[in-house]
């Protein structure tokens, strides 16, 4: 038996997707909704004797769809006629979420409604009548707590049993009498074209007539779009004058008149169903907001949150990373024991082992990083720091519901360019888009986590915090050159829906870091693998080099030399050796792929304080950032043969190396990470950049403009360091 389909839809922040993850727990898996970027997430909950296929529609407010997110959730709902609709409705914000109730169950779905956080609205005084709003909306109505469980098994039972009766008929809101006749009219004139009836239900295909109309009538212009590709020119500039003729006789747009008599209609089902006699006037939200929002103090509490973040990151993840570190050390000289076919030894220890499990042992840092930041998301806060942001936000002609795309930058860019389709106007998606490239990202964090701990170990949360303003500040700058130069135009209104605090389910956190893990892993798997092995091979060819002296000779005669002479004589003997084996490396490096290549640019990092194993590193940055890391671990010799890594670990040893490379120093440091912050955004932010601009030209864009920012930012912080006397 198939499994039964079920949407889940409702507007945002309605605990939608916290019912989801409720629901079907672990057994999920996301894709992209056919044709776009946006993810699909769908899964499997198994009851007594059937098994759901639950798919998280989009957050929306309204199936008149205005973003990307909207249209997926309508098309979906109207093209695909799941067996039934869980409309999630916020408890305590009935009468607004009531609007897409009453489009839903226009459409002849059969919709079963989940009245969530009940807890929420009876903690505000409440009170809501749930068998009578079932009678007014004519639909099974469910109370639920999605975050606790609470309610969930009835709303199961229920939605299997609404979609085994079926679709019962729409029931149609009372739009009053002129927009009901023009819907009539538009529904005839729709169904009398052969072309234009064959969309329609009716006659077999998706679009119920009435709800065609509507939507027409409204100005969908994606709808129109399809209408006119089947139908002949008449009946475009029918619906012109229609819907001129409407708002001639309305005094308002036909879009306005629709949501202001639908809004009336569920504002009065939901007044009947409600009783507000002991609702309080001030909640426990609105008395923390006085505190976090506050115009002088609000933005110096997240900023002290964001380095709390940050030292926690770094303070907890020490012993879980010192032990992976081990391990990959421990594997290093287990491989160098057994392996003896010198290529293949070199390709598993300076390539797999150096590269590969020098980034996994930031996993610690990622998994927390991402934790917490689930943690100030699920609770609420991330929506006040963008309200906060907006005054910050508008100096570059945007609002602060675009800080929520950049602040999801500062996990990965890419599903950050993807959010901007939440933006309603195309300038503001554009300036957005091409500004998110300069938002650190979590892969970047790794080469933070990396020099802070070889550089500033002391102080590493405030060298990241000040990284990360640099970042905001870059994206905002670069925001406001655009808003005066290339996509000039006033800002949009700022509308921004304010959650009640909540505190975040550990399931619901588990989930959030477990896929974001997962993911990681996999990209260390897949695509850094492949990075360090190809970083490993130009720097591991050609395999002879001509030498300058018989290093090994040398090496040889002290050693045996050491062998006879006493305690202290042998000792320093030893690091003769050491000495000379470090020399051999870099001269070897030197001549082969990566060393050619990196002295061929050395002259344009020189300025900067680089030498060429700074720039041969930055490049396959442009594949995944993670691979700079990777990439360092096998440049600087992390687990070279004939060192002992057990006792420290890759990172340990790699931290080591670049110390005594004699290349960096705390202002040469800094400068580079100054650089990997700003330069060249990686392969799969420039793929989406160019799928959701529609072209390569803003992608290129990107790329040139994030080299010339990096480069200059980089340059003014050495030279400046250097004029202060830093450089030591």
């Amino acid at each position: 038996m198939h499994p039964l389909s079920i949407a889940i839809a409702g507007n945002p922040n309605s605990g939608k997707t916290t019912l989801f993850n409720a629901l079907t727990g672990s057994h999920q898996k996301v894709a992209n909704w056919a044709g776009v970027t946006v993810e699909r997430k769908s899964g499997l909950h198994r009851c007594a004797d059937r098994t759901l296929e639950v798919v998280d529609l989009p957050g929306t407010y309204s199936l008149m769809a205005r973003s990307p997110e909207e249209v997926i959730a309508r098309d979906f709902l109207v093209q695909q006629r799941p067996a039934a609709v869980i409309d999630v409705v916020d408890a305590a914000n009935l009468e607004r979420n009531l609007l897409l109730t009453l489009q839903l169950i226009e459409l002849g779905l059969p919709v079963v409604v989940a009245l969530n956080m009940v807890d929420v609205a009876r903690g505000r005084g409440q009170r809501i009548d749930a068998a009578a709003l079932a009678r007014r909306l004519g639909v099974p109505v469910v109370e639920t707590v999605a975050r606790s469980g609470s309610g969930l098994e009835q709303l199961v039972a229920a939605t299997v049993a609404r979609a085994a009766a079926g679709p019962n008929g729409a029931t149609h809101p009372d739009y009053g009498p002129r927009l009901e006749r023009a819907i009539a009219d538009v529904r005839c004139a729709l169904l009398k074209e052969p072309d234009s009836a064959a969309l329609t239900l009716e006659a077999g295909g998706h679009y119920p007539a009435r709800f065609l109309a509507l939507n027409l009538l409204e100005g969908d212009s994606d709808l129109e779009t399809l209408v006119a590709s089947r139908t002949r020119n008449g009946l475009l500039p029918y619906l012109a004058r229609e819907r001129q003729q409407l708002e001639d006789d309305l005094g308002e747009p036909p879009a306005e008149a629709v949501a202001d008599r639908l809004f009336a209609q569920a504002s009065a089902i939901g007044a009947a169903a409600l009783d507000r006699s002991a609702e309080q006037t001030q909640t426990l939200s609105d008395r923390i907001d006085r505190i976090l929002t506050h115009r002088f103090f609000g933005l110096p509490i997240f900023l002290a949150l964001m380095w709390s973040v940050f030292q926690l990151t770094y303070s907890a993840a020490t012993a879980p990373q010192g032990w992976i570190d081990a391990l990959f050390g421990r594997l290093a000289d287990g491989i160098r024991a057994l392996v003896k076919l010198p290529l293949l030894q070199s390709l598993l220890v300076d390539g797999v082992i150096s590269g590969v499990g020098m980034t996994l042992t930031f996993l610690p840092q990622i998994l927390i990083l991402f934790f917490l930041i689930a943690l100030m998301e699920d609770s609420g806060y991330m929506a006040r720091v963008a309200f906060l942001m907006d005054r910050c936000m508008r100096l570059m002609g945007l609002h602060g519901k675009a800080f929520i795309s950049l602040f999801t930058g500062f996990g990965c860019n890419v599903p950050a360019i993807l959010s901007t389709r939440t933006l309603e106007h195309r300038r503001d998606r554009m300036v957005t888009i091409l500004v998110l490239p300069f938002m650190t990202c979590s892969a970047r964090y790794q080469v933070y986590l990396l020099f802070c701990a070889a550089f500033f170990s002391t102080h590493a949360a405030s060298v990241t915090l000040s990284l990360y303003l640099i970042s905001t500040l870059a994206a905002l700058g670069m925001g406001r050159l655009l808003r005066r130069s290339l996509f000039p135009g006033g800002g949009a209104p700022f509308v921004l829906e304010l959650p009640p605090y909540r505190l975040p389910t550990l399931r619901g956190l588990w989930l959030h870091t477990w896929h974001k893990a997962k993911s990681f892993v996999q990209r260390v798997g897949t695509v850094i693998l492949f990075g360090v092995m190809v970083v490993w091979a130009v720097y591991a060819f050609p395999r002879t080099v001509p030498l300058s002296r018989d290093y090994q000779k040398e090496i040889a005669a002290l050693e045996q030399t050491a062998r006879r002479a006493g305690p202290a004589a042998a000792a320093a003997l030893q690091r003769q050796a050491h000495d000379l084996r470090v020399a051999l490396q870099q001269e070897q490096v030197s001549g082969r792929y990566a060393g050619r290549f990196g002295k061929w640019i050395e002259p344009a990092l020189r300025p900067l304080g680089f030498d060429w194993r700074c720039g041969v590193s930055l490049i396959p940055g442009f594949v995944a950032k993670e691979i700079t890391v990777g990439s360092m671990a096998v440049l600087y010799g992390a687990a070279t043969a004939g060192e002992d890594v057990e006792e420290t670990g890759i990172h340990q040893h790699l931290v080591g190396k670049l110390r005594a490379a004699g290349t960096f120093t705390p202002l040469v440091a800094y400068t580079f990470l100054v650089f990997t912050l700003l330069y060249i955004p990686c392969l799969s932010t420039v793929g989406v950049i160019q799928k959701e601009t529609g072209s390569w030209k803003w992608a290129g864009f990107s790329i040139v403009v994030s080299v010339v920012v990096a480069y200059a930012a980089a340059f003014a912080i050495y030279r400046t360091g250097l004029m202060l006397g830093l450089g030591s």
